[in-house]
């Protein structure tokens, strides 16, 4: 099991991104927001938590075919900021829950990994 110590240089935020939810039953595509945590270091390395947020819940009525989305972004941000507040209160991170991102673009890390 591989630890992280986090610094004050790091930064841990809740990220949005948009996922696709599903389809309505007119076979459109809807899209909600998911809600994650990433850490970023100081020099542009990025980790994100294996943990998604998402922010609807799909429900079907099998009668009469209604598929419906029900907005929980709320909740869902909720529980990526107390995720948050776990992480930052830990000080630590086992990186066995954690997966390496893109680095943050123009960063000393982005010029290492695209050999500028």
């Amino acid at each position: 099991m591989a630890k992280r110590i986090l610094n004050e240089e790091d930064t841990v935020s809740v990220v949005c991104d948009l996922y696709l939810a599903g389809h309505t039953e007119d076979f459109q595509e809807y899209h909600a927001e998911c809600y994650y945590v990433f850490i970023q270091r100081l020099d542009g390395h990025r980790i994100s938590h294996f943990m998604v947020f998402d922010g609807a819940i799909r429900h079907e009525d099998a009668d009469c075919g209604y598929v419906g989305f029900q907005d929980v972004r709320k909740e869902a941000k909720a529980k990526a900021d107390d995720l948050v507040a776990r992480i930052m209160q830990a000080g630590v991170v086992d990186l066995d829950h954690w997966r390496e991102c893109e680095p943050a673009y123009g960063s000393a890390y982005y010029c290492i990994c695209n050999g500028f």
